[in-house]
């Protein structure tokens, strides 16, 4: 079977978008660290604080630069993506197939132990397959 295009990018794309999430959460406490506790502090101990204080500020604009690219790069690849849905296919496709994909993998994992609920009373069963094959 020959891989298409949302084959080859959907793991690539559902990435960029988790890092690029994160650096601007980084961004962003880096920033609210720097505004909360090391601005009030600053003028206390001015040795001891500046380095951090530039540290904080390189560690943010590092993190969004990396964010801005990686944003970039995801709306690059889902662009293309889309312009070949759109060529081809219908674009709700695109999502239905993101939809589907996600259901598959849930499907997928095994669990070591599941619970079941009898009557009133959860009970810890371990997953037989999860033995076996894992």
């Amino acid at each position: 079977m020959k891989k298409n295009y949302f084959i080859k990018t959907f793991n690539l794309i559902f990435n960029l978008i988790c890092f690029s999430s994160l650096a601007f959460i980084v961004e962003w406490l880096s920033i609210l660290i720097d505004t909360h506790l090391i601005e009030p502090k600053k003028s206390e101990m001015m040795g001891l604080f500046v380095p951090l204080n530039t540290l904080l500020n390189q560690a943010s604009s590092y993190a969004h630069q990396i964010g801005i690219a990686l944003s970039i790069m995801t709306a690059f690849l889902v662009a293309i993506e889309i312009l070949t849905r759109l060529q081809s296919d219908h674009l709700i496709n695109y999502f239905k197939s993101i939809k589907q994909t996600f259901k598959l993998r849930y499907f997928m994992r095994q669990r070591e132990q599941t619970e079941k609920i009898i009557e009133t009373q959860t009970v810890t069963a371990v997953n037989p397959i999860h033995r076996q094959f894992n």
